[in-house]
């Protein structure tokens, strides 16, 4: 188990913990307990720094900018790196095989540039938000629950020819039938309990953000080929997203 852990923390982040297992099917369930250590990792740090700066003016604001560069430097902005070519793909208005072309072209292009700029202001005001209310433990949840997003994607998908990661999610559904169960129960259970535990209905609010984000990936994938690394790291960063404004 903790091998297996450790593998899902060498692929999600740059942690120098190696791992000498050669099934990374394995570690695809470990996602999103990977996801809870990197939270933990962020939220402790930023907490660190909020106290460190708090007499300066905006001080939760310059922690949370530090949180969002630390997240992007320890994913080695993995799934930002997806977004954005998602974003080119989609833009593009490209079809069939010229869509997977810019799909996998490593360049960054204009639509990609808009929603990684977008989507990193939201998660800036967010963060520094979240941080000046002091929900740290909201801060250490949302990269768990975003980690949870990849295998409810590809639950019922065929992988893009040619990827890897695409593949390696699909086997290990296969390979673990009650993976899906679980990640979705955690996704449909943990808003429940914040809402108790916030006392506010707006964190309800993520059912259905995730559903349009779920539905739109899902069927887009289908018409374009099949499921890929770039609609993990598209879901992963824009349902991180959703979950710090619906938990504000």
């Amino acid at each position: 188990m903790w091998m297996h852990l450790r593998q899902a923390l060498a692929f999600l982040t740059r942690f120098p913990l190696a791992c000498h297992s050669s099934d990374p099917i394995c570690s695809v369930p470990y996602f999103l307990p990977a996801g809870f250590f990197l939270g933990l990792f962020l939220s402790l740090s930023a907490v660190a720094v909020n106290c460190l700066l708090i007499t300066l003016p905006y001080h939760a604001f310059l922690a949370g900018f530090f949180w969002l560069c630390l997240e992007i430097w320890s994913t080695r902005a993995l799934h930002w790196d997806g977004l954005a070519d998602l974003a080119d793909a989609l833009g593009s208005g490209a079809q069939g095989q010229r869509f997977l072309d810019i799909l996998r072209d490593s360049r960054l292009g204009s639509f990609g540039a808009i929603t990684l700029f977008l989507v990193l202001l939201g998660h800036f005001l967010l963060v520094s938000l979240q941080l000046l209310q002091e929900h740290y433990v909201l801060l250490a949840l949302a990269p768990a629950f975003a980690r949870a997003m990849p295998v409810l994607l590809a639950k019922g998908l065929a992988a893009s020819s040619g990827s890897s990661l695409g593949l390696v999610v699909l086997q290990a559904l296969t390979k673990y039938p009650q993976l899906f169960r679980l990640n979705l129960a955690f996704v449909l259970l943990l808003p429940l309990v914040l809402c108790l535990w916030q006392e506010s209905i707006r964190v309800l609010w993520l059912y259905p953000l995730l559903y349009v984000l779920v539905r739109f990936l899902r069927s887009t994938a289908q018409a374009k080929g099949g499921i890929s690394g770039d609609y993990y790291g598209a879901a992963i960063e824009l349902s991180q997203l959703a979950f710090l404004f619906c938990t504000l």
